[in-house]
């Protein structure tokens, strides 16, 4: 069974942000929906202005809604903080 490392590294946080917005654009221009998280509320706040700038139409997602993501129109672009997927102890 062979593996395949899509790792990706920018030179700096400007040029990264503009390369998750432009490969972005590219997966649902070919269908794919697009989940985007971040750590950082700043970062995902940058994001969010650099899809507006590129005309990206994206909603925002707060909460695990396995449903929501599954189902649906092709071409959906949601933006969310990681901490909304992960598992608590409660």
């Amino acid at each position: 069974m062979s593996s395949v490392n899509n790792d990706k590294v920018w030179f700096d946080e400007t040029r990264k942000l503009e390369q998750i917005c432009e490969q972005t654009s590219e997966s649902i221009a070919n269908g794919v929906n697009v989940l985007l998280l971040a750590h950082f509320e700043s970062t995902l706040a940058r994001l969010a202005a650099l899809l507006h700038a590129k005309n990206v139409k994206y909603e925002q997602f707060s909460s695990l809604n396995a449903a929501e993501l599954c189902a649906g129109a092709f071409r959906r672009v949601w933006l969310a903080q990681a901490q909304a997927f992960q598992v608590g102890t409660q």
